[in-house]
């Protein structure tokens, strides 16, 4: 389980090419850091197979996908939250 509060906006960083969020880890958590002020939660679900990830708010609202991938499962609930 990882839970991961974001409080400030990120330092501007430019990159030479697009990093391969749904496919690289590191890459995709860097969308985490910057979703400012939302609450992060990821879990393994009961079967093993699928990664449930959750962005919530301060109001209880959540957005949450799931995965065979972290990296996947976190630009698929980046994506609802962004969406609103």
């Amino acid at each position: 389980m990882i839970w991961i509060v974001v409080d400030e906006p990120p330092a501007r960083h430019i990159a030479s090419r697009t990093p391969p969020y749904s496919t690289n880890d590191p890459a995709a958590l860097a969308i985490v850091k910057k979703i400012v002020g939302l609450t992060f939660h990821a879990d393994r679900h009961g079967s093993g197979r699928l990664l449930e990830v959750h962005f919530g708010t301060s109001e209880g609202r959540r957005f949450d996908a799931s995965a065979e991938t972290f990296a996947l499962a976190i630009c698929r609930a980046a994506l609802k939250a962004v969406a609103g």
